[in-house]
């Protein structure tokens, strides 16, 4: 790690890539530059490199796509900018004038693992983790000496019950299978509520109906909402309090494709084209809260960077680049909950933020269109210029609460 730089602690355990987000010389996570092939692929909503929220984080090629990178955390030229901290730029490779190719699989699952101290404690197994990583480069020459191609893939399968994500322990009210008012007064009857609550009778009549509706919502699996623990102990002033420990696995899966070609028009001129897509839809059993199983959110991310570049030698010292490029960032997570305020009996509140809302569905959509020229006199660069358009949907949609 470069001097002036810290970063989060790594869980090896986490769902998805597992990008780190990193700090220089006391700049926020949020104060870095990134760079692919002479692009910025910086996600404006979130400035992040990671996935955040329902806010894409930034292209990441799988190592074997990358030709060199460079990391500045200080004195950098005018060419650079935007933040305080890291500049960081990687430059993916080309064909050449042989076919090369590789293929790869890396692997993780269950059997390399130890368990769980809260799942062990409560009687339950070792959570499944299983991860499989594989893909494949090629490139090589279509013309010799014009032009050439370079490709890759890489697929990413993870089905994985010990991230935060995926695993939950909860402190749970002392409930049974039986969720009448009748049996709910029996076990509530007489105990101290909080926050000004009434008292629960012994037969449950004042119960409300709002709760008593909440209570005995189920998810598809057949089990409540608000479930009944796994085990029951005594607190301190003899009041039964449930426990319970899941582990729901979590799925992520990603594929990344990346399309480069290079043509050497003639001696003074050469035309550059990258292409780089990754998708990565993911299932959060409990969306990152010590929630209940039924809690779970559906996330899909996604990334396109596109670039073609010209590259012409006017004189023996003038050297003009000229670059067009399209980046797009999404992302979308849906809840797994499908309670509506109706079904409990509580009347929709604010339904002019979101008239139809009855679901989490939240959107976020960056596109950004870059044309940029750059200048080189000798070894002196000239910053490049151009528009740069950025697209954001509103996060509030009819399927969304």
């Amino acid at each position: 790690m470069s001097p002036g730089v810290a970063a989060d602690v790594n869980n090896a355990a986490s769902l998805g890539k597992g990008t780190q987000d990193f700090y220089v010389n006391g700049t926020p996570n949020i104060g870095n530059n990134y760079h692919m092939d002479g692009t910025d692929i910086n996600n404006y909503g979130s400035s992040r490199a990671g996935d955040f929220v329902q806010q894409a984080g930034i292209a990441i090629p799988n190592p074997d796509t990358i030709q060199e990178f460079r990391i500045q955390t200080t004195l950098y030229d005018a060419g650079y900018g935007r933040d305080a901290g890291a500049n960081v730029d990687v430059v993916t490779k080309s064909g050449s004038n042989q076919f090369h190719g590789g293929l790869f699989e890396f692997f993780r699952n269950t059997d390399l693992d130890a368990n769980d101290p809260f799942l062990k404690g409560a009687g339950q197994s070792r959570p499944i983790m299983q991860q499989n990583q594989f893909g494949g480069i090629f490139g090589g020459p279509v013309r010799k000496n014009k032009l050439f191609f370079f490709g890759s893939y890489q697929g990413t399968r993870q089905v994985n019950g010990l991230s935060p994500s995926s695993f939950s322990s909860n402190t749970l009210p002392a409930l049974t299978n039986d969720r009448t008012a009748a049996a709910i007064g029996r076990i509530f009857c007489g105990q101290p509520t909080a926050f000004g609550g009434a008292t629960v009778n012994c037969d449950g009549a004042n119960i409300s109906p709002v709760a008593l509706n909440l209570l005995n919502v189920k998810i598809p699996n057949g089990t409540y909402l608000i479930p009944t623990p796994q085990t029951i102990r005594t607190g301190t002033n003899g009041i039964p309090i449930g426990f319970s420990a899941y582990s729901i696995p979590a799925h992520f899966r990603e594929d990344q494709y990346l399309v480069n070609s290079d043509y050497s028009m003639s001696a003074k001129h050469r035309l550059e084209q990258r292409y780089f897509h990754a998708t990565d839809p993911q299932h959060q059993s409990f969306s990152t809260c010590p929630c209940t199983p039924g809690s779970g959110l559906n996330l899909n991310f996604s990334n396109d960077v596109a670039t073609l570049r010209l590259t012409s030698s006017l004189t023996p010292w003038l050297v003009n680049e000229a670059t067009v490029s399209f980046v797009r960032s999404t992302g979308y997570l849906v809840s797994d909950s499908t309670i509506t305020d109706q079904s409990l009996g509580i009347t929709p509140g604010q339904p002019e933020l979101c008239p139809d809302a009855d679901h989490i569905d939240q959107r976020s959509v960056h596109t950004r269109r870059n044309r940029e020229r750059q200048f080189l006199f000798g070894r002196e660069y000239l910053p490049g210029f151009g528009p740069d358009f950025v697209h954001a949907r509103p996060p509030c949609h009819p399927r969304g609460i």
